[in-house]
């Protein structure tokens, strides 16, 4: 059997199941994983993967602070979001837990203005995807009366790459 051109993507799983981030000792736990498998007739691909797999390693839950928010230039027109405060706890791109910290409210430069009524949060895609329904009223006084209306903004964010990212609804 000859090979060229041979490359290996070095993830932190190898990187940490190797037991070092030299190349050498990475390559030394390749050919010893491939013989050892070969030994229990185990295929040496599936039994590299099992040990560079993120399952192997155990699931570190990372906790932020974020704010979920939205555009909402048309309803308040201005230039203006909505915006809920949260504590959100998740592994890898599944969300664990969401603390909502306080209500949402409303930023920016607009005509009409912000109250709160309540928040709630849909789970979506297996937990990977988040909607925060952020409902309130908008009120004005437009030429001495006044003017309201309830709507409800919706936020759509995920963990990516250990942070919570906005994500477009399509998106989620």
């Amino acid at each position: 059997m000859s090979f060229s051109d041979v490359s290996v993507d070095v993830s932190p799983e190898l990187v940490q199941a190797a037991g070092s981030n030299d190349p050498a000792a990475i390559a030394d736990f390749i050919v010893d994983e491939a013989e050892r498998s070969q030994k229990t007739q185990a295929s040496p691909v599936s039994s590299l993967a099992r040990a560079a797999s993120p399952q192997s390693v155990s699931a570190v839950s990372t906790t932020v602070n974020y704010t979920a928010d939205q555009n909402t230039t048309l309803p308040s027109f201005g230039v203006a979001w909505v915006n809920q405060d949260m504590s959100v706890t998740f592994t890898g791109n599944t969300i664990n837990s969401v603390r909502l910290k306080g209500n949402s409210y409303g930023t920016g430069i607009s005509i009409f203005a912000y109250s709160h009524i309540n928040t709630t949060l849909e789970y979506r895609k297996s937990r990977t995807c988040l909607y925060t329904h952020m409902k309130g009223t908008f009120s004005a006084i437009v030429k001495g009366s006044a003017v309201n209306f309830a709507a409800t903004v919706l936020a759509t964010d995920a963990p990516r790459g250990g942070r919570m990212v906005s994500l477009l609804y399509s998106d989620c």
